[in-house]
């Protein structure tokens, strides 16, 4: 580099006559220039006459004709549109512009660049078609479009670019079928459609590809079924049709056409099969998804070859034969290296029966393990204990028993942790507040007894959700679950917990939903409860509250409020939540008044001290009445004395006029 920009610099003294030929470039950069508006890293301020426009950022030339080969302005945070001037810089071979906020149309003028080979337009928010003179363009070999606002169909005459081998468009809005042109790039190894808006079958002449090693058509609305010519293609290494309506099934041999698979990926589509599949030859798997399909029958995909397997997805499907070795094929995952490889298993929502092995705590790799809503039987292994990488542990919906797993402590890695609905026993151990990443807890729906261990609420990490409801837990709420400051979900209903609402609950600032229903609280509503400004649905009923409702509930933004069945009394506000009594309930409270008139709730009786207010009123009342009166009675004499004066006046002056 250093060479070039000395040949360069002596170039630029000796050679002027032929600078002056390359004005165009000049002109043509300085016209990208002018429509970007935006250069927070300013790349551009060395785009001036003080420089040659090849010793400008973002700019190569090449050494022969010192023509501009490449614009390099990749993630740069640059604003603005692109030039038609750039068809101008006819030597370009590279384009690199993503990662900004390039906006408007994709220039056609790109069509006059017929030595380009990479364009790169990815992340950027480019709108409209794409325009047809690319096809101009035969050299292209790399065209990356994808993350933009690009729309419509692609145009057919993009089947002339027969050089091309990597086009990616996926996360844009692109309709109509897979475009037609792609069957005829036969230099093609990589494409990339995913989550755009196209619909219809996969075409059956893309099989002709024989160099393509990449197809993932994935969260589109494509439909029929995946063409039994791509099975042929033996250079595969990624198949992606997530999330589509495909149907039908998979090749019984499909691990022997497919023996360089690396990610194969169908979750979310129509798929059947009966008798499973084989995948045993796929040696180089790295990924497996086939959840949320309609496969059946026992799991017999033998895993001691996949040594390289990572993540193994089989949820939402109706897996499962009862059957005594119904879960041997975990066993075949220990046999081979992948025990130190794979980070998910995930086989959730099926019909798995059995006892979980005990040989599962050898992944010590795994992150990830789903297995909630199975017919899974037994004590939970602990072996489970030595998965130290676990961060999401799903073991719901189940028929585990004994007692609740006290090997979690050891899982400080936790993120989630979900136990419900099981037939779990005992005490929730102490040591859970080991677990000091932990964000979501979901144990409810057991059979637990004895306190909530103050380590839980010491958790300051819990913000998703904490649910130990439905379960048979004793004692008082301790202060600390004030700790809880970043909790949006609480609930710990059907219980049997016990004392007031601790004053400490004000400090929980984040929740939106508190659920205590069905416990045995008692006292009033504590007031610090006037500070959960966030909270959205409240529910305390079905305890032994006591006193009257707190008028900050009107203040509230609450959507839900229940008060049901305590032993609250006095009025009923009528603001704020209690104007709807769709939003809010208070029966089973005897001793309330007052309120709206559809509660059917008795009028409020008069209290002492309101009654004695009213006295004190009308005493007030009859004293100004008492002081007017006499004001006037004293005035009233002097008035009528005076009146009798002018009367007596004018009859005398009445009789002497009579005498004149």
């Amino acid at each position: 580099m250093l060479l070039f920009m000395t040949y360069l610099s002596i170039f630029l003294l000796l050679c002027p006559v032929t600078l002056a030929k390359n004005h165009t470039d000049h002109l043509a950069l300085l016209a990208i220039k002018s429509t970007i508006t935006l250069d927070p890293q300013n790349v551009l301020e060395t785009w001036n006459a003080s420089l040659h426009y090849c010793q400008w950022q973002g700019v190569t030339c090449g050494r022969r004709h010192l023509r501009v080969t490449k614009l390099d302005l990749g993630s740069r945070g640059i604003v603005g549109s692109l030039s038609p001037h750039i068809g101008n810089l006819s030597f370009l071979r590279v384009i690199s512009i993503e990662n900004n906020t390039f906006n408007g149309v994709i220039p056609l003028q790109l069509g006059n660049l017929f030595r380009l080979q990479k364009l790169y337009l990815m992340n950027n928010s480019f709108e409209g078609q794409v325009p047809a003179s690319l096809s101009n363009c035969t050299r292209l070999k790399v065209l990356w479009l994808s993350y933009n606002k690009l729309g419509g169909k692609f145009p057919h005459q993009l089947s002339s670019l027969v050089n091309l081998m990597n086009i990616t468009f996926h996360n844009n809005n692109f309709t109509g079928g897979v475009p037609s042109f792609l069957v005829n790039l036969t230099s093609l190894i990589s494409t990339s459609a995913a989550n755009n808006h196209l619909d219809g079958n996969i075409p059956h002449a893309l099989g002709q590809l024989h160099n393509l090693q990449k197809i993932e058509f994935g969260i589109n609305q494509l439909h029929g079924m995946i063409p039994p010519s791509l099975y042929n293609l033996t250079s595969l290494t990624t198949i992606s049709f997530k999330h589509n309506q495909i149907s039908g099934d998979l090749p019984k041999d499909i691990g022997l056409q497919l023996p360089k698979i690396e990610t194969f990926e169908i979750i979310g589509n129509k798929f059947t099969r009966t008798n499973p599949f084989s995948f045993s030859n796929c040696s180089n798997l790295v990924e497996l998804s086939l959840s949320e399909n309609g496969f059946t029958g026992k799991i017999n995909i033998n895993f001691s070859r996949m040594s390289n397997l990572k993540l193994l997805e089989l949820s939402d499907n109706n897996l499962g034969s009862s059957q005594p070795d119904e879960m041997h094929f975990i066993d075949s995952m220990i046999n081979c290296n992948l025990s130190s490889q794979i980070t998910l298993l995930a086989f959730s929502r099926n019909s798995i029966y059995g006892p979980l092995p005990s040989v599962i705590g050898n992944l010590e790799k795994l992150e990830w393990l789903n297995i909630e809503s199975n017919l899974l039987t037994g004590r939970i292994p602990s072996e489970l204990g030595n998965l130290r990488n676990l961060i999401y542990l799903y073991l719901a919906k189940n028929s585990f028993t004994g007692n609740f797993p006290d090997f979690i402590g050891n899982l400080s890695l936790l993120d989630q942790l979900r136990l419900s609905d099981n037939r779990l026993e005992g005490q929730i151990p102490p040591n859970l507040g080991n677990c000091s990443k932990l964000k979501y807890l979901n144990l409810a729906k057991n059979n637990l007894t004895g306190p909530i261990p103050i380590e839980l609420f010491q958790l300051s990490s819990l913000s998703i959700l904490v649910d130990l409801s439905h379960n048979h837990l004793l004692g008082p709420l301790p202060q600390d679950i004030g700790k809880l400051k970043i909790l949006t979900a609480l609930n710990l209903s059907h219980n049997h917990l016990v004392g007031p609402i601790p004053n400490a609950i004000g400090s929980c600032s984040s929740l939106e939903n508190l659920d205590m229903k069905a416990n045995s609280f008692q006292g009033p509503i504590p007031p610090t409860m006037i500070t959960l400004r966030g909270v959205r649905n409240l529910n305390l009923s079905s305890n032994n509250l006591s006193g009257q409702i707190p008028r900050f509930l009107e203040q509230l933004n609450l959507s839900c409020l229940n008060l049901s069945f305590n032993n609250l009394e006095g009025e009923v506000p009528i603001t704020g939540i209690f104007k709807n009594t769709s939003t809010f309930a208070v029966v089973g409270n005897s001793r309330l008044c007052g309120g709206l008139p559809e509660l059917g709730l008795p009028k409020c009786a008069m209290s002492a001290r309101s009654k004695k207010g009213l006295h004190v009123s009308r005493a007030i009342l009859v004293v100004i009445v008492l002081c007017t009166y006499l004001i006037i009675a004293m005035l009233y004499p002097t008035q009528r004395t005076k009146n009798h004066y002018l009367l007596r006046k004018l009859r005398i002056d009445h009789n002497k006029n009579n005498h004149l």
